[in-house]
């Protein structure tokens, strides 16, 4: 009988750590990302585009990708933005 408590115990724990834990890193990274997101800004996107941040509007935000000599305009959510780099 004490076997099947330890066993749910663990099994709850694991749950935990799977499930809750990383929302929560994942509400403090998008709160991070809220706070300190500017213009000038380097950024990855959650689909591994890699770019500045020219403009912000409200929700929406235009990146510049690419290289000097052939850039590209790129307009997405805040929520699409997964990490600053600088």
């Amino acid at each position: 009988m004490r076997l099947e408590y330890l066993i749910l115990a663990i099994l709850a724990l694991g749950f935990y750590e799977t499930s809750i834990k990383s929302e929560i890193k994942k509400k403090k990274n998008r709160e991070f990302i809220e706070n300190n997101l500017e213009i000038g800004s380097k950024v990855t996107t959650d689909k591994g585009i890699v770019g500045e941040v020219v403009k912000i509007d409200g929700e929406d935000v235009i990146l510049i990708t690419g290289s000097v000599d052939n850039h590209s305009y790129i307009r997405l959510l805040k929520k699409e933005i997964s990490n600053i780099i600088s």
